[in-house]
């Protein structure tokens, strides 16, 4: 991995609400076993979601809390037919 790093702190939560608005960028969930109340305030006046459950061995079932769900349909007549959506017909202008 040429280009990138990772570097470890340690700090305790009073820190981590001190610098949360350069810490969370980008960030849409945090996760941890033990976060106090002021930790979660914190985050959800950022639009973080807090998630302080187990992580599941199951992946399906992980990510159902992550993603919304959308059926997509198409309108077919019944002789295979595309009905042309409202709006597609041509009018005679006057």
């Amino acid at each position: 991995m040429h280009g990138y790093y990772a570097s470890l702190s340690v700090e305790t939560e009073a820190e981590l609400i001190g610098r949360m608005p350069e810490a969370l960028q980008g960030v849409r969930f945090l996760r941890g076993t033990d976060i106090s109340e002021a930790l979660v305030n914190a985050a959800h006046a950022r639009d973080v979601e807090v998630l302080d459950r187990p992580v599941l061995a199951n992946g399906r079932v992980e990510l159902l809390g992550y993603f919304r769900e959308q059926a997509v349909s198409e309108t077919v007549h019944r002789y295979g037919n595309l009905i042309p959506p409202p709006g597609s017909f041509k009018t005679d202008s006057v």
